[in-house]
């Protein structure tokens, strides 16, 4: 069973659970809102008997100002952030072995290629770092980053950001629950990429499109036949390393 969902969002709130309000402005912005919009709003109702172009833009400013902020939702960020600039994915999905198997198999950063296909190579540098290449389709370009794992609960969760300077942004959260039988995984992915600043960061932008979505979407499948399939190909998982 595979469900799945993908949305655009803007940068910095890729990790955010899919049940909570949409959210697109930082707590400091919408302070900043608020205040703003009560200052607009206020000197427009002092001025309300004096009506002019400009106390009517106060007034609707500050009410829109307030509301954004109290919200914490603004359309116009929303509509800059457009699609291709910002790829978030989130799936959820049951497999079918338990969850050290599971956790074992992706922890081992290296395996990754082996089902992600829009990955070249992750290349292990120690034990929080890593080196990830990646492939995009039409085979326009390649491009490469260094990752550090944020938080790695062994059998439960690991996560992971680009170092600050990469070529692209990505991060990514994966939690493993047993399933209530005890004998499945219930895995929770979040997959973040974005482009940095500069030129080239536009130019990768435009390519994360549908066509990358989809292969995403594709890899994570490709890790659930792998998982389910462990015992009949030849994968180094090794388990025990990640249990010692």
């Amino acid at each position: 069973m595979i469900l799945s969902e993908i949305t655009m969002e803007t940068k910095g709130y890729y990790l955010e659970d899919s049940t909570e309000k949409k959210v697109n402005l930082t707590k400091t912005n919408r302070v900043l809102s608020v205040a703003g919009g009560a200052f607009l709003l206020t000197s427009g109702v002092k001025n309300l008997y004096s009506p002019s172009i400009g106390n009517l833009l106060r007034l609707v400013g500050g009410a829109y100002l307030i509301y954004r902020g109290s919200k914490g939702y603004c359309p116009i960020t929303e509509a800059l952030n457009e699609k291709g600039k910002v790829l978030n994915i989130r799936e959820t999905m049951v497999i079918n072995r338990p969850k050290e198997e599971v956790y074992a198999l992706w922890r081992n950063l290296e395996n990754l290629p082996r089902f992600m296909k829009h990955l070249a190579e992750v290349k292990i540098l120690n034990e929080n770092r890593s080196i990830w290449k990646a492939k995009i389709p039409g085979g326009l370009m390649k491009v490469e980053w260094e990752a550090e794992i944020l938080l790695d609960r062994k059998g439960s969760e690991i996560s992971w950001r680009s170092v600050e300077g990469s070529m692209i942004d990505n991060s990514g959260k994966v939690v493993f629950t047993n399933t209530e039988s005890g004998s499945g995984t219930v895995l929770n992915v979040t997959i973040s990429y974005s482009p940095p600043a500069g030129d080239v960061g536009k130019a990768i932008g435009k390519l994360l499109n549908n066509t990358f979505e989809d292969l995403i979407r594709q890899d994570l499948r490709g890790f659930k036949q792998m998982a389910e399939n462990i015992y009949s190909q030849t994968i180094d998982l090794n388990p025990k390393q990640f249990y010692n």
